[in-house]
């Protein structure tokens, strides 16, 4: 046997020998400047996937688009993982639906009937349509399968339109998701109070639409007021405490009843301004209007604005009185939708997130397309520890100095020797002679 066989046989033997160590690329640490432990109680007693609620601690050292996340275990080994975001919800798949059964009854009540047809998927909101300015009224759900049998969905919806020109009007009535094929509308006008019936000129269903999602309080830092004579506004700034931490609703907290004001949002992501740059500028978030009204009987209300999706810390809230007198408020609390890491734990894991490094690229897992197949509702929710920023040497304690090798691979190498020596037998004894 020539002596380049040999050569080339003892490469690919040294190449099975490093093959463990070469395969992949090792997690570096050193990297990532900011970690915290991952803390899971009760200890898992089995395998499963739990979810990490980001805070604002994370959004402020992680990266903007947060690709730098990385889950580590005690080994040092890097755990697929995934930043699950709940959804705004989406009412554009909407079904216009023919009123059919129209009734007025003496007491004011004005009902209607809409078929959702066959085959009906699932609905749970209904929008309707009236020229009426002027009114509030009370609106009653009911839900049914055969147009005779009813049951109520919801008996406390309201619609209203205060405005010709249809800047305050709210004519969206939602209800618990239903299947149901028929809806039964009920508007609730009272003659006894010269109401005059309102006419519902047509009506429409969201279908296939989103539930409302679940929106997670963010802690705010500080809430200053102050009064603006000049502009009749109250002016309220807030600090949610860290930068680019994500928001997308407020809610205004007050005792106050009958009233109605405008509401307009901006937000800046710092206050201290370097007489070096140039100046920064309120940035519109987002405008709405909020009411309370309790008269004659009726009740309604909307303290909650929803905007777009904004990474500002700084929110400032202008409430417009005009020539009312300014309404007292007792606090404004701040909303986001919730953000967390998914991963999988083992039983007697010691896990951490890492992030803070710049460079980073988002992560491709197989995680990434499972994700469909896991029951989110049922992986419970880990907690975060103390942020570290110190020396990341110390933080894998029982990593090994020397990984275990399979079994196969010291059968192979035992082989590969074995087969190495008989080589090398032969090719001494053909020098020889």
């Amino acid at each position: 046997m020539k002596p380049r066989l040999i050569t080339a046989f003892m490469l690919m033997l040294a190449g099975i020998t490093m093959s463990d160590r070469v395969g992949f690329a090792e997690f570096d640490l050193k990297k990532w400047q900011l970690w915290r432990e991952i803390r899971i109680e009760p200890k898992p007693e089995k395998s499963g996937y739990f979810q990490v609620e980001l805070d604002g601690q994370v959004f402020a050292g992680a990266n903007q688009d947060l690709a730098d996340l990385r889950v580590i275990d005690q080994t040092g080994a890097e755990i697929p993982s995934r930043i699950v975001i709940q959804k705004e919800r989406d009412y554009l798949n909407v079904l216009g639906v023919e009123m059919i059964d129209r009734t007025l009854a003496p007491d004011g009540r004005f009902s209607f009937t809409l078929d959702l047809g066959d085959g009906v998927v699932r609905h749970n909101r209904v929008l309707l349509s009236t020229s009426a300015i002027n009114f509030s009224r009370r609106v009653q759900i009911e839900t049914g399968s055969d147009n005779k049998t009813w049951a109520v969905a919801r008996a406390d919806g309201y619609i209203f339109s205060f405005q010709p020109d249809s800047t305050v009007k709210h004519l969206g009535v939602d209800y618990p998701i239903s299947t149901k094929r028929f809806l039964r509308i009920t508007v609730f006008n009272q003659p006894k109070l010269k109401e005059e019936p309102i006419e519902i000129t047509g009506a429409e269903v969201a279908i296939d639409a989103d539930p409302e999602p679940q929106l997670v309080e963010l802690p705010v830092s500080s809430q200053s007021r102050r009064e603006d004579s000049k502009s009749r506004t109250t002016i309220i700034t807030l600090d949610l405490g860290y930068p680019r931490i994500p928001s997308t609703a407020i809610d205004i907290q007050t005792g106050q009843t009958n009233f109605h004001r405008h509401i307009e949002i901006e937000g800046k992501q710092q206050l201290e301004e370097d007489p070096k740059l140039e100046r920064l500028t309120w940035s519109p978030v987002g405008s709405g209007d909020i009411y309370q009204v309790a008269i004659n009987g009726y009740q309604t209300r909307n303290l909650r604005i929803d905007y777009p999706e904004t990474r500002l810390r700084y929110l400032r809230i202008k409430i417009v009185h005009h020539d009312d007198r300014a309404i007292s408020i007792d606090k404004v609390k701040v909303f986001s939708l919730p953000r967390r890491l998914l991963f999988r734990a083992e039983p007697g894991g010691v896990y951490r997130l890492f992030y803070g490094y710049a460079a980073a690229s988002h992560p491709r897992y197989d995680l990434e397309r499972m994700i469909q197949y896991i029951d989110l509702a049922q992986a419970p929710l880990a907690g975060l520890g103390p942020q570290q920023g110190e020396s990341v040497d110390h933080v894998i304690k029982s990593e090994p100095t020397e990984r275990p090798r399979p079994g196969w691979l010291l059968g192979t190498l035992i082989a590969a020797g074995l087969v190495l020596g008989y080589l090398i037998f032969r090719l001494a004894r053909k020098t020889v002679a």
